[in-house]
C-alpha cells in the first residue's frame, strides 16, 4: 500500500480495519474528495482487484492487478524520493503491474440497482493479447 500511495499523487491512506465500505464511501463525500480507491487483496496479502470510483455518482471500475512488481524487489541503485517536480528525472522506479478491466458500472461501489455499462465475460478471455477497452 505504501508504493500505490508514492504512484498516486495526493493521495490519502486510510486502512479499512472494522470500517464498512458505505462508511469510507461516505466519508470520502463529506471530505470532498473526487476520487476512491479501493484494493482488495488475497489470501497471500497481494493487491488482487483494484476498485476505482469516481464520487459522489460514480461510475465504478474493476480491475484484476496482474504482474506486480514492487519497487524494494526491483535490482536498481535509484532511491525513491518525492522530491519537487523541477528536481527529478525520469527513471522507471515502480511499482509495475498489470491492469485488466473486469467491469464498468454506472454508480458507486456499494451501488447494487445500477447497470453495469461493461463486463468481460469468459469468451473474451480466449486470446490474452487482445485487451478490450
Amino acid at each position: 500500500m505504501k508504493e500505490l500511495s508514492i504512484t498516486f499523487p495526493h493521495i490519502f491512506y486510510e486502512p479499512r480495519l472494522d470500517h464498512s465500505i458505505e462508511f469510507l464511501m461516505s466519508n470520502s463525500v463529506q471530505n470532498n474528495f473526487s476520487t476512491f480507491i479501493l484494493i482488495e487483496e488475497g489470501i497471500d496479502k497481494h493487491p488482487k482487484y483494484m476498485f476505482i470510483s469516481t464520487l459522489p455518482n460514480g461510475p465504478t471500475a474493476k480491475y484484476s492487478l496482474t504482474n506486480v512488481l514492487y519497487a524494494h524487489k526491483k535490482k536498481t541503485d535509484i532511491e525513491i524520493t518525492t522530491l519537487p517536480p523541477e528536481k527529478c528525472a525520469l527513471n522507471e522506479i515502480g511499482p509495475a503491474f498489470t491492469l485488466q478491466l473486469l467491469s464498468l458500472k454506472d454508480g458507486l461501489i456499494n451501488d447494487k440497482e445500477k447497470m453495469y455499462e461493461f463486463v468481460l465475460r469468459p469468451d473474451m478471455k480466449v486470446n490474452r493479447k487482445k485487451m478490450y477497452l
